[in-house]
């Protein structure tokens, strides 16, 4: 039985011990066949020996006599070789017993050295990997910043254009101009192209944008922007409106007027 089955262990985890296990056995059976073997002569000889004891008496012909010790001696040389015989294969086995141990042991630490480089290769591939995330994350952010500057550098001047044309179609320094439905500062990041482009969305990402205004509240730029758009206050700008954009301007400026009225109930 193998001694090393009741450690409550999974065999391929004593490669070492379950071969020499293996190998022991097998030394094992062959010593005792050898002995069998021996063991077989030695009945052989006691047995033919009685024969021969039956067969002559100790008072027969002297030559019989040296005859018998020849045998005899013969046996026993027979006997010897078979002892020798199995010394030999004893020796034998316990080399080759070393041998495979030695051979086992080598092929574990192989197989240890080879675990060892593979997890050294797997360590080192992971810090690489590692590192280049990090400095594709630094450089995704760094991108993400610059990207967020600059749309906030450019929602800045649109509020500023914004302030400007808003001065410039009110300032009464300057010679009063038509108006069209492209030239009014509507209070979008972009220009719509009609009234429905006018959305309560775009107003308020516009008016309440973190990007200016800062030292006002939610509600006071509502109402700042109120006091442009109401129809009333408009309508003094209404005259120089292009008369086939009036119409739109018209359906515009309501919208936007709703839009804000909207934005400040929230804000109640």
């Amino acid at each position: 039985m193998n001694p090393y089955a009741d450690q409550g262990s999974r065999p391929w985890e004593h490669p070492t011990q379950n071969y020499t296990w293996t190998l022991e056995q097998e030394i094992a059976e062959m010593v005792r066949q050898n002995e069998e073997t021996v063991r077989w002569v030695r009945q052989q000889q006691e047995r033919d020996a009685a024969k021969q004891r039956t067969a002559f008496s100790v008072d027969e012909d002297p030559k019989l006599r040296r005859l018998l010790e020849d045998l005899a001696s013969g046996f026993r040389c027979e006997a010897e070789r078979w002892r020798s015989l199995e010394e030999e294969t004893r020796r034998a086995a316990r080399h080759w017993k070393r041998e495979a141990e030695k051979l086992v042991q080598e092929e574990m630490s192989r197989l240890r050295a080879a675990q060892q480089e593979t997890q050294r290769r797997r360590m080192a591939y992971e810090r690489r990997r590692a590192y280049e995330d990090s400095r594709e994350r630094r450089h995704r952010e760094k991108e993400q910043a610059k990207a967020k500057a600059r749309c906030e550098e450019a929602d800045r001047q649109a509020w500023q254009s914004y302030q400007d044309r808003w001065e410039a179609i009110t300032s009464a320094r300057q010679e009063p101009a038509e108006l069209t439905f492209r030239t009014i500062p509507w209070p979008t990041f972009s220009p719509p192209r009609d009234a429905e482009d006018i959305t309560p969305a775009r107003i308020a990402l516009f008016i309440l944008s973190p990007t200016h205004s800062e030292g006002q509240t939610r509600k006071e730029r509502i109402k700042n922007a109120l006091r442009r758009w109401h129809p009333d206050r408009f309508g003094r700008l209404l005259a120089r409106v292009k008369e086939s954009d009036k119409e739109e301007v018209e359906k515009a400026v309501g919208c936007v007027a709703r839009c804000l009225n909207s934005l400040l109930a929230r804000e109640a």
